[in-house]
């Protein structure tokens, strides 16, 4: 690392990613103290779907379409091909 040079912020984002994900499972389990299991699952996930989503499609993803959209609808009975 060289102060001053823009190495210093590629080698600080894997040093604060380690420190947030090392974080995460302590306020998990503060969460556990008030909040329900549903609740600590549910809630981020219902939080990132959108923005991961709008990052997948900056990124040239493209929606599905089709059949491929088909089998992605949720509580769709799966048939296997007779």
């Amino acid at each position: 690392m060289r102060p001053g040079q823009l190495a210093i912020t590629a080698t600080l984002y894997p040093l604060l990613a380690a420190i947030l994900w090392g974080g995460a499972p302590l306020f998990t389990k503060r969460l556990t103290r008030d909040e329900s299991q549903t609740a600590i699952t549910l809630w981020p996930r219902l939080l990132l779907t959108p923005i991961n989503g709008l990052f997948s499609l900056q990124a040239g993803s493209e929606l599905p379409t089709g059949t491929i959209l088909w089998l992605l609808i949720p509580g769709r009975a799966i048939r296997p091909a007779a």
